[in-house]
C-alpha cells in the first residue's frame, strides 16, 4: 500500500509540475501577445502624433501664407517670404548708385541692404526703412546705394538683423553684373 499511495502522490506532483509548466508557457504566450499589441498600439499612436505635428505645421504656414504679397512667389524673396527684391532683379546689369526697392514686414520695418563683389567683399552697407502702415504689416522700400567696384560680377543682399540674437535672417540675395562707368 505504501507502494501504491507513492505513486499516487508521485503522479500528482508529476501532474501538479506539468500544469504548472504549461501556465508558465501560458502565461509567456500571453505576455508576448500583450507585448505585440502595446507594440501596435504605440506606433499607432506615433503616426497619429505625427500627422497632427503635420497638420499643425500646415496650419501655421497656411496663416503665414494669407498675409504674404503675391510679389512674393515670384522667386525674388525670402524663403520666409518676408522681404521681396523687385530692384534689381537676377543677373541685372547696374551701374553706382543702384536702386534697391521690394516689400517687406520686418522688425521695426527697418531693412538691410548689402553690395558685395564676387569675392564676398562689403562694397557697401545700408539700411531702409519701409512705409508700412503699422507694426508687423508689409511695407515698400526703396533706396539707392552709391558703391564702387573693380570686379564685373556681385550681389545684393536684402535682410533684417534678427531681434533676438542680431543674426541676419530672411535675406534675400539677387547676383548681378557691374557696369564699369
Amino acid at each position: 500500500m505504501k507502494n501504491a499511495t507513492t505513486t499516487i502522490i508521485t503522479a500528482i506532483l508529476v501532474v501538479l509540475v506539468i500544469a504548472g509548466g504549461l501556465g508558465t508557457v501560458y502565461s509567456y504566450q500571453e505576455s508576448q501577445n500583450v507585448k505585440k499589441q502595446a507594440d501596435k498600439d504605440q506606433r499607432a499612436l506615433e503616426r497619429k502624433v505625427n500627422n497632427l505635428k503635420q497638420e499643425r505645421d500646415k496650419l501655421k504656414n497656411q496663416a503665414l501664407i494669407e498675409d504674404v504679397p503675391e510679389e512674393a512667389f515670384a522667386g525674388h524673396a525670402s524663403e520666409s517670404g518676408l522681404i521681396i527684391v523687385t530692384k534689381p532683379q537676377i543677373d541685372d546689369l547696374i551701374t553706382s548708385p543702384v536702386r534697391v526697392a521690394g516689400k517687406a514686414k520686418a522688425f521695426e520695418s527697418t531693412v538691410n541692404i548689402r553690395v558685395k563683389d564676387d569675392q564676398g567683399g562689403i562694397l557697401k552697407e545700408t539700411s531702409v526703412i519701409t512705409n508700412a502702415p503699422d507694426v508687423g504689416e508689409f511695407g515698400d522700400y526703396s533706396t539707392k546705394v552709391d558703391f564702387e567696384s573693380s570686379t564685373k560680377k556681385g550681389e545684393i543682399e536684402v535682410f533684417e538683423y534678427s531681434a533676438r540674437d542680431g543674426s541676419e535672417v530672411n535675406k534675400v540675395i539677387i547676383p548681378v553684373n557691374f557696369r564699369s562707368e
